[in-house]
């Protein structure tokens, strides 16, 4: 079943967008309910003022950064959430999005405190 989620996305220097996405997961995986994202003052903030180097390339090794770095983009890499099947808090190397589905693999168990 397809789920909507909602992406924040860098549009052009100095603007951001909340998107409306349809999700739909791969078998097996976990649908994690995003509850705290961490915003680089590095990155992130190159790509809002649009200074981030032309062509760059994301971060391969993540699944979830595919692609060039280039408008309209979807960034972000600090995610924390509940997957919503059993309460369990993980990180995920994740764009901010208020939900979305991962492979358990890519998710990192976090203690209660």
């Amino acid at each position: 079943m397809a789920r909507e989620a909602r992406a924040l996305y860098f549009v052009r220097p100095g603007s951001v967008e909340l998107r409306e996405e349809a999700l739909q997961p791969l078998p097996g995986q976990a649908r994690v309910r995003s509850r705290l994202m961490g915003i680089s003052h590095g990155t992130e903030l190159l790509a809002f003022r649009g200074e981030l180097p032309a062509g760059l390339e994301a971060d391969a090794s993540l699944g979830s950064l595919p692609g060039r770095l280039e408008f309209p983009l979807k960034y972000g890499y600090s995610n924390c959430g509940l997957i919503e099947e059993s309460g369990q808090r993980v990180f995920a190397f994740y764009p901010h999005q208020d939900l979305f589905y991962a492979d358990p693999g890519e998710l990192i168990a976090l203690g209660p405190g």
